[in-house]
């Protein structure tokens, strides 16, 4: 996305959602940066992390997701102003979720060893 805004002085610039908190924690971290902030003038290093679970839309309309191994733990959806709409316990290896809702969202996992992944994901 583009964004023009005279007020701050930038035209046609990239724009991406690298982080966004709710009640002091971190809801959503996009993976390819390692803060909320990335800063222009130096390299950045960014560890790759350890991918725990695949979420996508299946052809049905419903969200499937996919745990390598034996893996539980919770997971949790929310809107893109940052409403949470689902917090389901995850027990198996493939789990079919019906989405409350439609478009981006934005989902995190954590596992029973605490170990969070997060991501988003489009739903039609």
């Amino acid at each position: 996305m583009f964004t023009r805004s005279s007020e701050a002085g930038i035209f046609d610039a990239y724009c991406n959602l690298l982080c966004f908190s709710e009640n002091g924690e971190t809801v959503y971290q996009d993976p390819e940066y390692n803060s909320c902030w990335v800063n222009i003038t130096s390299n950045l290093s960014v560890k790759s992390k350890k991918q725990q679970i695949a979420l996508f839309q299946a052809d049905d309309g419903n969200l499937q997701l996919q745990i390598p191994g034996e893996t539980t733990g919770k997971l949790f959806l929310y809107t893109i102003d940052g409403k949470q709409v689902l917090k389901m316990d995850i027990n198996h290896s493939i789990s079919n979720i019906c989405p409350p809702t439609s478009g981006i969202l934005f989902y995190r996992f954590i596992n029973k060893q605490n170990e969070v992944q997060t991501g988003k994901v489009m739903v039609k």
